[in-house]
């Protein structure tokens, strides 16, 4: 793990949309080292729809576990509460 990862423990809002979509809809190799352009292309239009503040994705590290990209464009951005940070 990179030295300089942190993780963020964060509450979001109780009405928060987030989207979920299924493994079978992620693109082939989502999960490879280095991230494939694919990948990128669906967190930009995660972004531009501006539709959902959360969209959970599973780890590409540990199997199980989930990571969450935040629109800081959506208007409920603001509403997001940092509860902890880790080295």
């Amino acid at each position: 793990m990179p030295a300089d990862y942190f993780m963020a423990t964060i509450e979001l809002p109780d009405n928060a949309d987030i989207f979920k979509p299924d493994i079978d809809q992620l693109p082939e190799k989502w999960n490879s080292n280095p991230l494939i352009k694919a990948t990128q292309q669906i967190e930009e239009s995660f972004v531009k729809a501006n539709k959902y503040l959360a969209l959970q994705v599973p780890s590409a590290t540990v199997t199980g576990d989930f990571n969450y990209l935040l629109n800081p464009l959506h208007p409920d951005f603001k509403a997001i509460k940092i509860i902890n940070i880790e080295d």
